[in-house]
């Protein structure tokens, strides 16, 4: 894992050399091992290392046996092994046992096409200095981060943003449309960031600039699986790719432990990685005062089962002080508040090892949510009238989901895809056109019959890079910790596409292929727990220990001066949220815009509110 960053048509000199340091040390915290840089006439490269595999060997920027090839790269490359053993028997002579070295080969022999045979999570950048031209690359799956600047014969990429508005020229004016995307996602999806000039390059793409001109195209994949017509056949694949997955990714010459939720997910990987590690594996969980939230019951259960050495962090609403670091890290507005508690999580483990397995990308794959029951439920009504959805409401639900059950009854006429980007939308549709009225998020529809596995498709394609992964890469990173994550595996993920949603729900059973695949790995507690998600106690916090800051972020008259929200939608929100209501996701996103709009405003940023 490292940070990395550069820039092409700048003029050589002291400037361009204090430009790249600057960016460079923006992102320190992703590489607290080395620093190093690299520059010819017209392109600089500034690389922050956390070192891995290969401590002593694996030193980048890395140049090819000619002196062409530049290459710098943040990520972990699982297949380096086979690659390194193919390139060698084609004659290759490779200096290091780094798992970045075969990238370089491989992209000196095939180009950018063969960046379709890299199994892992990368971002990387490769300057030619023979051609004049720059490649960067994001892996499929949007793991690692990557943004970028173009403007004429000028271009500039970085790990996070923060290191990207370094350069004086990137223009700071605020995209309007993300705003709205914000609104009704609680992030700005790719390829789009806050900042109209700044862009990320979409998961699983490449671009060339060669010339002043920029070139994006998808790294070519793999066609669909088939679709699994016999579950017993499917049991047996999920184990077997998700062992596979696991094993690839036990490769350290550090520490290496994993987070552990007592959920599903976690607990298959830590039981499979104690087959694997001969020393009780370092497990590291965060508790909370909640039951509604707290899962430490059984992440108890599950290091018991292991003997593991088992950490526990309590997360109190003290944490949320970091909002301002949060900020400033993410670059932009990010309102997933499973921020803070991935953050302190990081935190105290990063003080333990350097590197953590975790359950990223379960969900997604498996099922794993509630949501997907309620979509399948919506899309059975909508075979009734209008008038007979309704008794859907005499079905025993809590009173905490009831309001939101009734909000999307009523709207379960909308296109399945719009009704589900509603589900996972902070600000309800109406909403959001009175906090910020103009255009609003464009809807994306579902493909096929089936609405789950429509519904986890949509979220591989939009919620796992757009949120999960970039929560856990930012919150992590702030501390130099790396996280790796077996479900998201290039061939798993494509894998469990094919496995029909039924087999994922059973009746109200998430997950139950996946459960059923690892039966023998799971304990009572977490075989028959209930799925609680990674998240904190907003609504009571909002109300109690956060009050003050959510007042002091919302009522404040320089807030309510710029004119982005409406103040008396927000007056309302809040008004309701004490009187009962639960606003705290709508609440937390807009006090999440308002810190970052604050960080815009300070000085030392360089950066200013363009309305």
């Amino acid at each position: 894992m490292c940070g990395i960053c550069g820039i092409v048509g700048f003029p050589p000199g002291p400037g361009r050399e204090a430009l790249v340091a600057s960016m460079s040390s923006a992102l320190s915290h992703r590489g607290p091992d080395a620093d190093a840089s690299w520059a010819d006439r017209d392109a600089a490269l500034g690389f922050r290392r956390l070192a891995i595999i290969d401590l002593e060997g694996g030193r980048q920027p890395m140049t090819s046996e000619d002196g062409s090839l530049h290459l710098i790269l943040n990520g972990e490359i699982y297949n380096h092994r086979d690659l390194r053993r193919e390139l060698e028997s084609r004659g290759r002579t490779l200096r290091t046992r780094s798992d970045v070295e075969p990238v370089l080969h491989l992209v000196e022999e095939e180009g950018p096409e063969g960046l379709s045979r890299l199994q892992g999570m990368f971002a990387l950048a490769v300057w030619n200095s023979r051609e004049r031209s720059l490649l960067v690359a994001r892996d499929r799956h949007g793991k690692k981060p990557l943004v970028y600047w173009s403007s004429g014969s000028r271009f500039a990429f970085a790990s996070e943003i923060q290191s990207l508005v370094r350069i004086p020229e990137v223009g700071r004016d605020i995209d309007q449309e993300s705003i709205a995307e914000y609104l009704a996602a609680g992030v700005v999806p790719a390829p789009r960031t806050m900042f109209r000039s700044v862009r990320k390059l979409p998961p699983g793409h490449w671009a060339l600039f060669r010339g002043g001109k920029l070139e994006i195209r998808a790294i070519s994949a793999p066609p669909p699986a088939a679709t699994f017509s016999d579950r017993e056949l499917a049991l047996g694949w999920v184990r077997r790719q998700v062992t596979r997955a696991v094993e690839a990714r036990l490769e350290s010459d550090v520490p290496l432990g994993a987070f552990l939720s007592g959920g599903i997910d976690s607990t298959i990987i830590v039981g499979l990685m104690a087959g694997k590690r001969p020393k009780p594996i370092p497990t590291f969980s965060a508790t909370f005062e909640d039951p509604q939230v707290d899962e430490s019951a059984a992440a108890s259960a599950v290091a018991r089962r292991f003997e593991t050495d088992h950490h526990e962090f309590r997360i109190t609403p003290d944490a949320a002080e970091l909002l301002p670091k949060l900020v400033r890290h993410f670059g932009e507005p990010f309102a997933d508040p499973a921020a803070i508690p991935t953050w302190e999580l990081a935190r105290r483990t990063r003080e333990h090892v350097k590197t953590v397995l975790s359950g990223d990308g379960g969900d997604e794959c498996f099922g794993g949510y509630l949501r997907y029951r309620a979509i399948r439920l919506l899309a059975r009504l909508r075979r009734f009238p209008s008038s007979l959805r309704w008794l859907a409401l005499l079905a025993p639900i809590t009173s905490r989901y009831r309001a939101r059950a009734r909000s999307l009854i009523g709207q379960s006429g909308l296109p399945l895809g719009e009704l589900y980007a509603e589900m996972l939308a902070p600000i309800d549709r109406l909403t959001r056109r009175k906090l910020f009225p103009g255009p609003d998020a464009p809807p994306e529809e579902f493909e096929g019959s089936d609405p789950v596995a429509a519904a986890c498709a949509r979220d591989v394609r939009r919620y796992l890079p757009d949120d999960l992964l970039v929560k856990t890469d930012i919150a992590t990173m702030a501390h130099g910790l790396e996280v790796r994550c077996p479900f998201v595996d290039s061939a798993l993920v494509a894998g469990s596409a094919a496995i029909p949603g039924r087999w994922k729900i059973e009746g109200r059973t998430t997950k139950a292929i996946l459960r059923d695949a690892f039966r023998d790995l799971l304990p009572p507690e977490v075989a028959r727990g209930r799925k609680r998600g990674f998240g904190v106690p907003l609504e009571a916090w909002l109300r109690g220990p956060l009050r003050a800051l959510r007042d002091d972020h919302l009522r404040d008259r320089s807030s309510r001066l710029r004119g982005v929200l409406d103040p008396a939608e927000v007056d309302r929100l809040l008004r309701e949220h004490d009187q009962g209501a639960d606003h705290g996701r709508a609440i937390w996103t807009l006090m999440v815009f308002e810190s970052w709009k604050r960080w815009l405003d300070r000085k030392d940023t360089g950066l200013h509110m363009v309305k």
